[in-house]
């Protein structure tokens, strides 16, 4: 499959972008995981990793992820109609449902607090 040469650095600005956000995340995950070791014991450190819901970061990431992906291909590299762009956003949809379940009920400490879901009906 030949490329015009447009879309092939179209493609690799892409994922070039890609890389250096994810990059730019990690950094800044290293930061604030290293910032929790500045003060305090390590008690203090293990309530804190404690308090971070790992689960529902990777809900949330992997559902948004999936759903920006099935939008990105449709119309584009797939038809809206195509198995690629359907299962594609079912799970992520299932992801997402499964985020905000786990939100409400499974976790003690959760991402998106019940204050900030009740001032968004303002």
């Amino acid at each position: 499959m030949d490329l015009p040469p447009e879309l092939v650095l179209e493609r690799l600005h892409y994922w070039m972008r890609s890389l250096l956000y994810a990059a730019e995340e990690g950094v800044w995950k290293l930061e604030a995981v290293s910032n929790l070791s500045v003060v305090g014991s390590r008690a203090d450190i293990d309530r804190k990793l404690a308090a971070i819901d790992f689960f529902g970061v990777v809900l949330a990431l992997a559902g948004s992820t999936l759903l920006v992906l099935a939008l990105t291909w449709a119309g584009g590299e797939y038809a809206w109609s195509s198995a690629h762009v359907i299962a594609t956003l079912v799970v992520g949809i299932a992801t997402m449902a499964g985020f905000v379940l786990w939100q409400w009920k499974g976790t003690k400490v959760p991402l998106v607090t019940r204050e900030f879901v009740m001032l968004s009906r303002l």
